[in-house]
């Protein structure tokens, strides 16, 4: 371990409002690497409560969403926000701070805190949790690129997210591809398999696809086979996916809002289920196998290089609740494969994917970085 005459500081910057994989990186990252550097963190509330150890925490609060869908053309409105109502300002403007880490890509908020940081010499990072949608972002201003471009280095969680990345323009000697870690240490297999098919995420209207698995729930019920589904966190579509199950009256499906304690929700579960039509290397399904349980996910970011092959995990081509459903259920009847998936995922992630190999690169990043 490197040791510094002063312990560099560290400021984590997220600005996501709901706690979802990046946040729980946030975690991560000031967890394990506050005995070797001195860490803020700058995040919402529910974040910073996770984090048991000593770091410097800043409370944020959240854009307010009527004004941000009634600002037309500048961003000066919203820089002047975050300013003022972030403390950002203040925070950045002091002398101590070496490194500062970013998690959210908000082009505004980055366009101005970099160019201070460039200003004063503090190295910036972003993690790229989740890929760019090429026609989403062709018509933004400011474009992904040139934000990016004034960031000292940029975190991939998986190469799938740093071919993702070039393709806007980036450089791709930025680019450092940096798996997500798991602690396999706290997630393990339980001794018996769970018996719930889980989704677990952030329930928004955007990449998560969460009401994909309302309808592969729906039509598990329909052709009445004994399974039973769970949806655990939260998000603004959540009060729109329980009207649906409840107008449906769909009841092999229950709602469990947001969860602290998830080792024993992936003790429970006896497949994950992710459905997302956008991702990087999404650290559920990390988690899942850590602990065990086969994950069937759609075949988009990083997931192929996480579940390889059929002897580690499932992954359907498309975003159909029939195909979601027979790979679940080929693993509800097949122990044998279902056995096999268990041990083959937990290997995977420990030889590849663990939090210690995580946090070595990181501190390793920050070394480069730092003067």
């Amino acid at each position: 371990m490197i040791q510094h005459e002063r312990a560099h500081h560290v400021l984590l910057f997220s600005t996501a409002q709901v706690c979802g994989g990046g946040e729980v990186y946030v975690e991560k990252v000031a967890t394990g690497l506050h005995d070797r550097f001195r860490m803020s963190v700058l995040a919402n509330q529910r974040v910073l409560d996770r984090i048991q150890v000593p770091v410097d925490k800043y409370r944020l609060s959240g854009f307010p969403r009527k004004i941000e869908q009634n600002i037309r053309g500048g961003y000066r409105l919203k820089e002047l926000y975050y300013c003022l109502r972030h403390g950002a300002d203040s925070i950045l403007s002091q002398p101590d701070v070496d490194l500062v880490h970013f998690q959210n890509y908000d082009a505004y908020l980055l366009k101005f805190v970099v160019k201070r940081l460039r200003r004063q010499g503090i190295p910036s990072v972003i993690t790229i949790h989740t890929e760019f949608d090429p026609e989403r972002v062709a018509s933004k201003r400011p474009r992904p690129n040139d934000v990016l471009e004034q960031l000292s280095a940029i975190i991939c969680v998986c190469n799938a997210t740093k071919e993702n990345v070039a393709k806007l323009g980036v450089s791709p000697e930025k680019c450092h591809v940096i798996y997500n870690g798991v602690d396999i240490r706290r997630y393990v297999p339980s001794t018996t398999p769970g018996e719930f098919v889980t989704w677990i995420g952030r329930v928004d209207e955007r990449d998560k696809n969460a009401m994909l698995f309302v309808h592969i729930a729906e039509l598990a019920q329909r052709r009445n086979l004994e399974m039973r589904f769970r949806i655990v966190g939260d998000g603004p579509l959540l009060p729109s996916l329980l009207t649906y199950a409840e107008r449906k009256q769909i009841r092999n499906l229950e709602f469990l809002g947001w969860q602290s304690d998830m080792p024993r929700i992936y003790s429970e579960a006896r497949v994950v289920c992710l459905t997302s039509t956008s991702e990087g290397l999404p650290l559920v399904a990390a988690e899942a196998m850590s602990s065990g349980v086969p994950v069937v996910a759609t075949n988009v970011g990083g997931i192929r290089e996480l579940i390889v092959d059929d002897s580690v995990g499932s992954v359907v081509g498309r975003t159909d609740a029939a195909d979601f459903l027979q790979e679940i259920y080929s693993l509800f009847v097949d122990d044998r494969r279902y056995s096999a998936v268990r041990r083959g995922a937990r290997v995977r992630v420990e030889n590849m994917f663990s939090l210690d190999r995580m946090l070595h690169q990181v501190a390793g990043l920050y070394d480069e970085l730092l003067p």
